[in-house]
């Protein structure tokens, strides 16, 4: 019965220093997104591009749901304006538009091109921010990532936007001209 043991402890040991001679810890700390959704390095191994100025828009028009997934009709945005959402207390504002949104380490705009378009729609209540959601036009009614201002919760209901339209779309100047 000892040698068993002996046997399966020798065993063991030689099967975690095959683990560790392999790279198993380099392995486990790299990125779980797969290596070609990853937006390419540069040639030299410098870090990845850095992200574009943000684009305007007019206008965006917008659809709700809350957390029980009743639908409110479409409101149109108007930049710098905030509009009521009928049937509820909230009055709505967007902030950044993005015509490629990616998260990495924080929101960016990756292209001019309308791959993921998205806008931050800020939730108010008696004229002070509650929280602030993302409408995506391609992920309707995205349900995280919402972000109540300072330390304090959000509130219990919390709608979830889509994107369904924006106007006037302004690119910064970068000789890519205006659409």
């Amino acid at each position: 019965m000892k040698i068993r043991i002996i046997i399966f402890v020798v065993l063991l040991a030689v099967m975690a220093a095959l683990v560790w001679w392999s790279g198993f810890e380099k392995k486990a700390h790299q990125p779980a997104m797969p290596m070609s959704q990853q937006a390419p390095m540069p040639p030299g191994g410098a870090p990845r591009p850095q992200a574009l100025p943000l684009p305007t828009v007019a206008s965006v028009t917008i659809a709700a749901q809350d957390d029980s997934e009743r639908s409110y009709p479409p409101v149109e945005l108007k930049a710098g304006e905030a509009a009521p959402l009928p049937g509820t207390p909230y009055t709505l504002r967007f902030g950044e538009f993005y015509t490629h949104w990616n998260w990495d380490a924080g929101a960016q705009n990756l292209s001019y091109d309308p791959v993921n378009p998205a806008v931050r729609v800020e939730v108010l209540k008696g004229g002070s921010v509650q929280y602030y959601a993302w409408a995506f036009q391609n992920v309707p009614f995205f349900r995280m990532g919402h972000h109540a201002p300072g330390a304090g919760e959000a509130p219990p209901e919390q709608l979830a936007f889509t994107l369904l339209n924006y106007q006037g779309l302004k690119l910064p100047a970068h000789g890519l001209g205006d659409d």
